[in-house]
């Protein structure tokens, strides 16, 4: 727990791009269920510490909150002007979306690694479905996706190959990707979360510095603050742009 670490897979070792400053724009969020918001009779079983995450973020990060719903979160990932929120009469997120936090559950097959799912309101999200060209978010604004989803870490070999969230999001050029490789209890996955947020955005740490953190702050009290893995340069950290005298956009420390 000493040592941060940012793993990647070594298929695309050689076209890795600088990943290291991440430009502090808006956050998205989606969960479910979420009983606020939910339109829909649901069968998943409620998971109210994951909700707390998605609710800290909007009331201090002033977080924009995503339908959580098959169309409105691939729209999102295609990168769409359009998206659905919850609150009607609330204002698009500002470009670049810097983070993607969904909280909810997730489903892992280890013999189908590219069919691991997160579990919508109305129907799942495969992997596989956000490995395509029209994906364009994370190669427009480098976002960070965060899944606070059961085993949704997890990686699998898969024909010519290997598949799951990690290898689709590294594929389509995204900032970054942490989540669970096992699953998590409720309650610690909040805690485990709020920390990492706060160490990363507030503390101004490298993202894998946030979740080393968590691991050295809770890691003996539940293997949940063990479970988080991230795929990413190790060195990312988020940065605020302003804009200089001529009207280009730099980054701050």
């Amino acid at each position: 727990m000493t040592h941060p670490v940012g793993r990647w897979l070594r298929t695309y070792e050689t076209h890795m791009p600088p990943r290291r400053i991440l430009e502090l724009g808006s956050i998205v969020v989606a969960a479910s269920p979420d009983p606020t918001y939910l339109k829909v009779q649901s069968k998943n079983v409620p998971a109210p510490g994951v909700l707390e995450v998605a609710s800290m973020l909007e009331e201090r990060y002033h977080a924009a909150r995503l339908q959580a719903r098959h169309q409105a979160v691939l729209d999102l990932f295609q990168f769409k002007d359009h998206l659905e929120l919850e609150k009607k009469d609330s204002p698009e997120p500002a470009r670049p979306i810097s983070v993607f936090y969904f909280g909810g559950h997730g489903d892992y097959d280890t013999e189908a690694a590219d069919f691991g799912k997160v579990i919508l309101d109305d129907q799942p999200l495969a992997a596989l479905e956000i490995r395509t060209a029209e994906v364009i978010l994370g190669e427009k604004n480098r976002t960070l996706v965060v899944f606070n989803a059961c085993s949704t870490g997890n990686a699998g070999l898969v024909p010519g190959g290997i598949g799951g969230w990690a290898e689709a999001l590294i594929h389509g050029r995204f900032g970054g990707f942490l989540a669970p490789l096992w699953p998590v209890f409720d309650a610690e996955a909040r805690d485990a979360m709020q920390m990492f947020f706060y160490e990363a955005l507030d503390g101004k740490r490298t993202l894998a510095e946030a979740i080393r953190e968590v691991r050295k702050s809770y890691g003996e009290r539940s293997p949940t603050f063990l479970a988080y893995v991230y795929y990413g340069d190790v060195d990312a950290r988020f940065e605020k742009a302003t804009t200089d005298s001529s009207g280009s956009s730099t980054l701050l420390n």
